[in-house]
């Protein structure tokens, strides 16, 4: 049985992780079909489904739901994709300098690349991060996204055309004070998005760059530089292996 051990780069716990199985990824091609939450269900299950070894702090799935972030997750689906499909895959890029497209052989063992919380087990999951704005009548409590917090959004905004930067900014939003006010994503989403219309560009921009720098650079990624093999110009790219593991499942 293929085995891979994975470090979740945020809550530093260590799971053993095995390979899809053709039944599980069936399901995945057939949810692909179906709504968000149905699909990002049925990919935590299948995630968890594949954990052959588990640390005492995840016992459950509702364990697994509450203790384990979209980043962590992330990495376990490296893990698995690893063990489903091999090491070696072949990507599409588009030079930025002649605009012609270049095939690449990416290598998981060569090129992934972690950067870690440096705290105990599941620490990270206590971080809070407060900011104002507005002379103080605006506040937000930014806190890690959680597979829980991503499904309770998913619930909440199937209906709604959101942009990356406020899916990114609610994934992490515990609640928002305005005006006296407090609101929070499970009860007041609709009025946390128009309280978040309020605000100026940059503030909007100061909250998903304190995202980035506290949150969001504790993960597991695989960058890799591309020769063009039409103008020799070398540029950078990064693997979207969770994107290309679900290109594998469209593709099966």
């Amino acid at each position: 049985m293929y085995q891979y051990e994975v470090i979740t780069p945020q809550t530093a716990l260590s799971f053993v992780v095995g390979a899809l199985r053709y039944g599980q990824e069936v399901k995945l091609k057939t949810a692909l079909m179906a709504t968000d939450k149905g699909l990002t269900n049925l990919l935590n299950k299948t995630v968890f489904e594949s954990l052959i070894e588990k640390p005492q702090e995840i016992k459950t799935y509702d364990d697994f739901l509450d203790k384990i972030t979209v980043e962590d997750r992330s990495a376990l689906i490296m893990g698995i994709y690893h063990n489903s499909y091999g090491d070696e895959y072949t990507t599409e890029t588009t030079c930025p300098y002649c605009g012609k497209t270049n095939k690449n052989l990416v290598r998981l063992s060569k090129y992934s690349k972690a950067s870690f919380y440096n705290g105990k087990p599941l620490e990270f999951l206590n971080i809070k991060k407060e900011l104002s704005f507005n002379n103080d009548n605006f506040k937000i409590t930014l806190v890690p996204a959680t597979l829980r917090n991503e499904l309770t959004l998913v619930d909440m905004t199937q209906t709604l055309d959101l942009t990356v930067t406020q899916t990114t900014i609610l994934l992490h939003t515990k609640q928002i004070e305005y005006d006296n006010k407090t609101f929070t994503v499970e009860n007041n989403l609709i009025d946390i998005l128009a309280t978040l219309d309020l605000l100026l560009p940059k503030d909007v921009r100061q909250i998903r760059k304190t995202i980035e720098e506290v949150f969001e650079k504790y993960k597991l990624e695989v960058p890799y530089k591309v020769k063009c093999v039409h103008c020799n110009q070398e540029y950078s790219r990064t693997l979207d292996f969770v994107g290309e593991f679900f290109k594998q499942v469209i593709e099966a």
